[in-house]
């Protein structure tokens, strides 16, 4: 098995590795194929025809499964990126539901209001932070155009 690190090995290298593990296994067959009946060869052709199709499925397997791992990879360096400009843009990012209560707000946003996210996080943003006059005629249109 290789290291999960080392590049891919190219084709040639690959049939000469599997070369070379096919001559340290001893194979019980006849010394000469023409010993073997028609139905016995039919067998084998039929077992080699098989475990290479085991081995292309299994193949195929493992692309998938790199794309996914690239794919996953891909994202997350994607949300990291995301996240950082979040934390250090020096403009206000807000996130509310649709009820008007805080989900998120960045750094700068905390410097701005004097709390940080945690302590305000779930509150009714327009009661918290809009004067009471203004509340329910900035809550309203809010409200109206999610």
């Amino acid at each position: 098995m290789t290291n999960q690190d080392d590049p891919p090995m190219n084709p040639a290298d690959v049939h000469k590795k599997a070369e070379e593990a096919a001559m340290e296994q001893v194979v019980q067959t006849p010394e000469d194929s023409a010993d073997l009946s028609p139905e016995e060869m039919r067998k084998t052709i039929h077992k080699l025809l098989l475990k290479q199709i085991e081995l292309e499925r299994q193949n195929e397997e493992l692309r998938t499964g790199q794309t996914q791992v690239k794919a996953e990879e891909s994202l997350r360096e994607q949300h990291d990126f995301s996240e950082s400009l979040i934390a250090t843009a020096q403009i206000i990012i807000l996130v509310l539901d649709i009820q008007g209560c805080i989900v998120r707000f960045n750094p700068y946003m905390e410097q701005l209001v004097g709390y940080t996210l945690d302590e305000v996080r779930g509150m009714d943003w327009f009661e918290t932070f809009i004067k009471l006059e203004n509340n329910n005629t900035v809550k309203s249109v809010f409200i109206l155009n999610p």
